[in-house]
């Protein structure tokens, strides 16, 4: 019922889109922007219209291949390093972590010289992240605990939406996707004492949506 709902959601939007793009008229602005080799930068407009990450992405760029074409790429990257001290039990836990996500995505504007036009879009997802977590006992120095993290995905992605042109190089989008994914991931416990104490492994299929989300395309 949900996947239903999703994807006649997909649909509403996507007329809409339509739709606006075929009452809206001709736009400078937007044949400016989009012409082949044009590149841009994209943000995500959150609560009281503050710019976020877009996708959840640390980067991400599109550039046109033609009027009605393009690229787009999310590169996401993370890696962190703490060390947690207890004084009371003389332990200290030192945890790292790393992501990285990426996603490319091809693009197909249906009317690219009017000032709001329709898209529709899809492409690949990958991500990996590992988590390493060792505790150690100060009490006794050749006593240590590890736990190990890895993880990763590869999805598929769905999407439509519409880009209005508020002047030129500046540019409003909402867009709605469903996304299918595969998640892998193990999880891997040892002791200095125990040798190998844990090892699971998971395997995840899953169906989704992220709902409407709004944008700003920054035009280079």
């Amino acid at each position: 019922m949900r996947s239903i709902m999703m994807l006649l959601g997909a649909i509403a939007l996507f007329g809409l889109a339509i739709s606006a793009s075929t009452l809206a008229t001709d736009s400078e602005a937007a044949k400016e922007a989009l012409k082949k080799g044009s590149w841009s930068l994209q943000f995500g407009v959150g609560q009281n219209f503050t710019l976020a990450k877009f996708e959840g992405a640390t980067l991400s760029v599109k550039r046109h291949c033609s009027p009605n074409s393009a690229l787009r790429a999310g590169v996401t990257t993370n890696l962190s390093h703490n060390v947690e001290k207890n004084l009371r039990n003389a332990s200290e836990f030192d945890v790292n972590e790393s992501d990285v996500n990426v996603s490319l995505e091809y693009l197909h504007y249906f009317t690219p010289g009017r000032r709001v036009t329709a898209f529709a879009g899809s492409g690949p997802s990958f991500g990996f992240s590992r988590q390493t977590q060792v505790a150690l006992q100060r009490s006794v120095p050749t006593s240590s605990n590890r736990n190990e993290s890895t993880q990763w995905s590869l999805g598929a992605n769905l999407l439509f939406g519409a880009e209005w042109f508020v002047t030129h190089g500046i540019a409003l989008f909402a867009e709605y996707d469903i996304s299918f994914g595969y998640t892998s991931k193990v999880l891997k416990a040892s002791s200095s004492s125990y040798g190998m104490t844990g090892h699971t492994e998971s395997h995840d299929y899953s169906l989704t949506s992220r709902g409407v989300r709004m944008g700003l395309s920054v035009y280079l």
